[in-house]
Parts: C-alpha cells; sequence; structure tokens
C-alpha cells in the first residue's frame, strides 16, 4: 500500500452532475467497489441525496438483544 496525494477537491451538492478528465485509472465508489477507466471513458459522477441507508451497527445489535431476537432455541 502507497500513500496517494490529493490535487483537488471541493463540495459538491446533491444532483450536480461533474465531468471527470479523460485519463485511465480506478474510479473508487465506496471502499469495496471499484470501476477500471481507460484513457477513452467518458465519465461523469453525481451526488445522489439519500440513495443509500446507514446502519448503526451497535445500535442495531442492541435493539436485537433488547428484544430477544437473537436467542437461539
Amino acid at each position: 500500500v502507497l500513500p496517494v496525494g490529493v490535487r483537488d477537491w471541493r463540495t459538491i451538492d446533491a444532483g450536480e452532475r461533474i465531468a471527470l478528465p479523460p485519463q485511465g485509472g480506478s474510479l473508487a465508489l465506496d471502499g469495496e467497489r471499484e470501476i477500471e477507466l481507460s484513457p477513452t471513458d467518458r465519465v461523469h459522477v453525481s451526488l445522489v441525496k439519500d440513495a443509500f441507508y446507514t446502519v448503526d451497527v451497535s445500535a442495531a445489535m442492541q435493539q436485537a438483544a433488547v428484544r430477544q431476537l437473537l436467542l437461539y432455541a
């Protein structure tokens, strides 16, 4: 694993569409998925508000325990 520099960054608004410059590389999406790009790919990205749910695992497990959902019979 090697450090990666950040050339530029900015805040984007939900629904704003941003064209990425044509160049090869990888587009990392969420830490688990990535897309390999060729220098000829035309790529646009946008932020979709409330597109995904975030689960508070600790709170979910606590509620499962309180409701006795994890009992094995």
